[in-house]
């Protein structure tokens, strides 16, 4: 192996783990902050900076016009391109914030709220503080410092909790997150200026900027349609169910989403590689599906079965007693969660495959459903949106499933089996966890130790049968990953 190739894999393996400790920090370090601000703060707020957030997001992903593919892939002239981007997103800053100072009223008359309109508009100033260093942050990406990177990511959120928290607990409510906010904008363009060693300058390249732009427009499209596809719900959740209505339904969501998001984060970058290294044999591409799918559904299958159980006592811990309608919420989109992972995975092959096409057309498809979902489930209740949301995403996955069937030949009934045993250990797992209820009753323990002891139970259950059935498949496992680390 030359020294070139081994020095691109020690950088990836290096980036790999970086991006782990910066995900997994990002979500740590979200998870303790949202845990405080929902027991300092009401419910409503949360829903009032959702629909401001909303406003800012759609906004902002027309800021860079979808540069980011563009410089990371560029081959040639990237000094210029990168100037052109720099120069080309704060312009666009500039206009998008003019355009969200002129939305702010009109958005806070349609919610009922006239504080959205002064919050939306101190939010969109993020966009101009951000826009400084949008493509510094590209260009870490670029050149795989991805150290740096989760430094840039990381330190923010931790000012975020920093400023956010004080100002909740001092009464400023609402705008405590906002303060936050700002804060963490403010110190993640600062840390990309101090540990960037670009000097980008203010000039715009035309013949650059329009290849930049057709490039980055097809990505801009599928960010659109992304942002859209995750944020109708919430808008119309907002509007005709009220904005504490919205926190509870976004608190429930979130939840549901995380374990899948953390998950991707971690492997995503890893697995993708792996399948485009086997995307022209068939078989082996179908081996190293099956294996995601397996290793996988081990994890994050106990996952789910076990937080839909405890899942008041979970919401309780994390973010209070107040937050209890959130509950039946958070059950009902556990479903939507673990086919959101799954179809994560079959992304990753799609995306290593050279056929990204696919994934706007489902982007799209799954925009048009949710709306058809929010006006007609929403009309009985909140809680019927939610199981529709869950069963949405399951009739999605086996669309995509026959699609890996037609163009890969991967048969559906594989999905099935990778996750056959997980389900039966899981099952076991549930049985354990309803028959330590009684007992543990009859102790009296308070919320939060009896949360850990039903985990612990849960957990031995699970592990045992994993070792007395599964120890080959550990073994394997470990083979797999010293030999990605040769």
């Amino acid at each position: 192996m030359s020294s070139s190739n081994s020095s691109l894999k020690a950088k990836i393996l290096a980036g790999t783990a970086w991006t782990s400790v910066g995900v997994v920090s990002e979500k740590v370090i979200g998870i303790v902050t949202i845990a405080f601000l929902a027991r300092l703060l009401e419910p409503k707020d949360f829903g009032t900076v959702a629909i401001c957030s909303m406003l800012t997001g759609i906004v902002s992903t027309f800021t860079d016009i979808g540069f980011q593919s563009a410089i990371i892939q560029r081959k040639d002239n990237v000094n210029k391109a990168a100037s052109t981007a720099h120069s080309i997103t704060i312009i666009m800053s500039f206009l998008n914030f003019g355009l969200l100072f002129l939305l702010a009223n009109p958005l806070s008359t349609f919610y009922g709220d006239r504080a959205i309109e002064n919050i939306a508009r101190v939010l969109s100033l993020n966009l101009v503080i951000g826009s400084f260093t949008r493509v510094h942050n590209f260009l870490f990406s670029r050149e795989l410092q991805f150290g740096k990177k989760a430094v840039c990511e990381t330190v923010p959120n931790v000012i975020y909790g920093f400023v956010a928290i004080p100002f909740a607990y001092f009464g400023f409510g609402v705008w405590s997150i906002v303060y936050g906010e700002l804060a963490k904008t403010t110190t993640r363009t600062l840390l990309l200026f101090a540990l960037s060693r670009w000097k980008l300058s203010f000039k715009i390249d035309p013949k650059i900027a329009r290849e930049l732009i057709n490039y980055g427009k097809h990505v801009m499209f599928n960010n659109v349609l992304t942002f859209g596809a995750g944020n109708v719900d919430n808008a119309v959740v907002g509007k005709y169910m009220g904005l504490a209505s919205l926190s509870f339904y976004k608190i429930a969501y979130n939840a549901a989403a995380l374990p899948g998001d953390v998950l991707y984060q971690i492997i995503g970058r890893v697995i993708v590689p792996a399948f485009a290294k086997v995307q022209d044999d068939l078989g082996a591409l179908t081996r190293q599906y099956y294996r995601v799918l397996e290793y996988a559904s081990y994890i994050v299958l106990p996952v789910f079965c076990g937080l839909f159980i405890l899942a008041p006592e979970f919401i309780n811990m994390l973010y209070g007693p107040k937050w209890q309608p959130a509950v039946v919420l958070f059950r009902a989109l556990l479903l939507f969660g673990f086919a959101n992972v799954l179809m994560m995975f079959s992304n990753c092959l799609v995306l290593s495959t050279g056929r990204p096409s696919l994934l706007p057309k489902m982007t799209l498809t799954r925009l048009i459903l949710v709306a058809v979902l929010l006006f007609t489930l929403l009309r009985i209740n909140l809680l019927a949106l939610c199981v529709g949301v869950s069963l949405l995403q399951v009739l999605l996955f086996f669309v995509q499933a026959l699609y890996l069937r037609r163009h890969y030949h991967i048969p559906v009934r594989i999905h099935f089996e990778a996750m056959l045993s997980p389900a039966i250990f899981s099952l076991a797992m549930i049985a354990s966890l309803l028959g330590s209820v009684g007992l543990l009753e009859g102790l009296h323990l308070n919320s939060i130790t009896s949360l850990f002891v039903k985990v612990s139970i849960g957990a031995s259950v699970y592990l045992s049968f994993m070792l007395f059935f599964k120890w080959e498949m550990i073994q394997r496992l470990f083979l797999t990953r010293q030999e990605l680390g040769r």
